[in-house]
């Protein structure tokens, strides 16, 4: 009996998930230049952080579109990036967290201005603790 209803001519076959509607377009890599210097006091020592970074989106005009607010992307990374711990900065789990609160940051500016969040990641492509 199981055979005869799991092998029957009514049957129609289960649609297989469309893996191709959901796919996503190539990745587009945009640096945002120059490298980002901040500059720390720690028991009174002087440290620094440079921090050079890339966005990831999946369209070149948007991310064309979102460079007219490179000012104010760039403005509100200097001061997240200041506002931060030294110490915790050390770590790798300071690093992901400092690296997923500024792609949210940028998420936020690019929703405001263009109405999507055009970058799906900030990617820290060098990052130097002194």
């Amino acid at each position: 009996a199981t055979w005869f209803f799991m092998h029957s001519a009514q049957s129609k076959p289960v649609a297989a998930p469309q893996i191709a509607a959901i796919s996503k377009q190539p990745a587009v890599f945009e640096p945002l230049l120059p490298a980002f210097v901040v500059n720390y006091n720690q028991n009174g020592r002087q440290r620094y952080m440079q921090v050079n970074i890339t966005l990831l989106g999946r369209d070149r005009a948007d991310l064309e579109a979102l460079k007219v607010h490179m000012p104010v992307i760039r403005n509100n990374l200097v001061m997240l990036f200041s506002g931060q711990d030294f110490a915790t900065l050390a770590s790798p789990v300071g690093q992901e967290m400092l690296r997923q609160k500024a792609t949210a940051s940028i998420q936020e500016v690019a929703h405001k201005e263009l109405g999507k969040v055009v970058i799906e990641q900030l990617l820290f492509t060098n990052f130097v603790l002194q």
